[in-house]
C-alpha cells in the first residue's frame, strides 16, 4: 500500500482486563479493564498529554476492554473514540473464557475451528489487515493511535514486515498491556518501536512480561 504522505500508526494494546488478570482466554469475550488496566490506561493517558503525542485520530476495537482503554486516552487528548469491528480479537468459540491451560492443550490435540469453532487464522487475517489498511487510507498522512489486542497487534506485524503470519506470536507476542508498538508509513511500514511501556512504571507491569 502507498500513502501520498507519510502516517505514523501507533498499536496499544488494552490495558489489563479481568479475563487477562485471572488467566482466562479471551477473543470476543467482552470482559472489562481490571484495577491494574484502569491504573494502566490512566498512566498512558497521562504520559500522552505530557508528552503533547499530537495524535490526530484515535480508533479501537468495539470489545470493551479496548473501548474503556481509548475513552480514558481520548478523554486526556481531547478526542472521539472511533470503532472498527475488524479491530476484534481472534475468535476462539467454545474456548472463550476458559483457563489458558485448556487452550494450549487444545492447540496440542489439534485443529481448533473444527474442534472448537474458533475462527479460521485465514479469515482473521485478512480481517485485520483490511480493517488497519482501511483506517490508514481514512486518515493517510496523519499521526493514527488504535487501541487493539495482542493478536490484532502481533498478525499485523508478521504480515507488514515478514509477509508470513507464522511468526506473529513468536515474533511479536510478547507485548504488555497499554504498550505501544510504532510504525511509519510511507511507501513501506517501518517499525520504530515495539511493545513501549515509557509510561508504565515497574510495579505496573506482571513479572513475566517486562522486558530484562
Amino acid at each position: 500500500m502507498i500513502v501520498k504522505q507519510p502516517t505514523r500508526l501507533i498499536l496499544v494494546r488494552h490495558g489489563q482486563s479481568t479475563a487477562n488478570a485471572d488467566q482466562r482466554v479471551q477473543g470476543w469475550a467482552d470482559d472489562p479493564l481490571s484495577p491494574l488496566g484502569v491504573q494502566q490506561a490512566a498512566h498512558l493517558a497521562a504520559w500522552l498529554r505530557q508528552h503533547d503525542a499530537a495524535i490526530d485520530q484515535l480508533v479501537s476495537s468495539p470489545l470493551r476492554r479496548a473501548h474503556q482503554t481509548a475513552i480514558m486516552l481520548g478523554d486526556a487528548l481531547g478526542l472521539a473514540v472511533e470503532h472498527h469491528r475488524g479491530l476484534r480479537e481472534f475468535g476462539l468459540g467454545r474456548l472463550e473464557d476458559q483457563p489458558e491451560a485448556v487452550l494450549q492443550a487444545a492447540l496440542q490435540a489439534g485443529d481448533i475451528v473444527e474442534t472448537h469453532g474458533a475462527e479460521a487464522m485465514p479469515i482473521f487475517v485478512d480481517r485485520v489487515v483490511t480493517a488497519l489498511h482501511d483506517i490508514l487510507d481514512t486518515y493517510a498522512g496523519q499521526t493514527i493511535l488504535v487501541t487493539a489486542h495482542l493478536g490484532v497487534i502481533a498478525t499485523a506485524l508478521a504480515h507488514w514486515l515478514d509477509q508470513d503470519t507464522d511468526v506473529a506470536w513468536s515474533k511479536y507476542g510478547r507485548v504488555p498491556n497499554t504498550s505501544m508498538t510504532e510504525l511509519a508509513v510511507h511507501t513501506k511500514f517501518v517499525l520504530v518501536q515495539h511493545g513501549a511501556t515509557p509510561h508504565l512504571p515497574a510495579h505496573l507491569i506482571p513479572e513475566h512480561l517486562r522486558r530484562r
